[in-house]
């Protein structure tokens, strides 16, 4: 059975994964894939502050944010809300990221369809400090001090560490859809699933990803049972039992394709569950 199981809730914060970007913001890193794989992700909760920044951008691959508290800017006047999820489609352009409140994100990024792939931490870290010896990252943008022929003074942080990793310039997937999609969960209705209760929020192409909100009442279980598929989860509130392991409060759960998992609630506990389909590596 390839089950993962953490105890989120007593794990130390850790230093931010984004050091391309400005502000104050702490890590909780909870899954990664392979690096160099088209279907690499990671898989982190945010502690971020009002003060980070980010300016307008894109990505080439796709992302989901979970707003546990708090509220997320993606824009001038948009925001997440606490309780709501947003996914970002690989190529979908958001932003700027500034001011608001301080809020807690759980964050799933991965390689989209374009099979672009996804970058690990270390990658973006390595990066970062190598293009800090000819430039600086000023509010998540990259000034180059001194621009040789065909590279920009200016360009966004991500973008130019992506490129620097890559020795590519980087082409964004057309993307699917003109904005972020931001999903109000509570406004969905519980359906009753064996000992639990479920909400569908949707399941977005071409990656397959399916978003869902469970719930499990005192003495309910739940068994999670992704296929084909990999399947990423994360206990919001509740305690009970995984796969031998006691949670309580903030859990993380990682099943891979053709594994399953029971969830045995001894308080009544709640989870978002990310499923998406596995790209192979040719």
């Amino acid at each position: 059975m390839n089950v993962d199981v953490l105890d989120v809730a007593s794990m130390p914060w850790g230093p931010s994964m984004v050091p391309q970007r400005g502000g104050k913001m702490a890590h909780k890193r909870l899954f990664d894939g392979i690096e160099g794989s088209p279907d690499n992700y990671s898989f982190v909760l945010a502690d971020e502050s009002n003060e980070y920044v980010s300016p307008r951008h894109r990505h080439p691959w796709d992302q989901v944010r979970v707003c546990l508290s708090g509220a997320i800017p993606i824009g001038r006047t948009a925001t997440v809300e606490a309780g709501e999820i947003a996914y970002f489609p690989e190529g979908v352009s958001y932003g700027p990221q500034q001011g608001g409140v301080d809020r807690l994100v759980l964050l799933l990024q991965f390689g989209g369809a374009s099979r672009l792939g996804f970058l690990s931490f270390e990658q973006v870290s390595a990066a970062r400090d190598e293009l800090a010896r000819s430039g600086s990252f000023e509010h998540g943008v990259y000034i180059r001090h001194s621009p040789g022929p065909g590279e920009r003074a200016k360009q966004d942080g991500y973008e130019a560490v992506w490129e620097h990793v890559t020795g590519e310039r980087l082409v964004y997937p057309d993307p699917t859809v003109r904005d972020p999609i931001v999903l109000r969960p509570a406004a969905f209705p519980w359906v009753p699933v064996g000992g639990a209760q479920h909400r569908a929020l949707g399941t977005f192409l071409p990656r397959g990803l399916s978003i869902d909100v469970w719930r499990a009442d005192r003495g309910g279980h739940l068994r999670l049972a992704p296929g084909r598929r990999r399947l990423l989860a994360f206990v919001s509130e509740g305690s009970g039992e995984m796969a031998g392991t006691r949670y309580d409060g903030h859990a993380a759960i990682r099943v891979e394709p053709g594994s399953t998992v029971e969830l045995l609630a001894s308080a009544d506990t709640e989870l978002v569950t990310l499923t998406v389909d596995v790209l192979a590596d040719t």
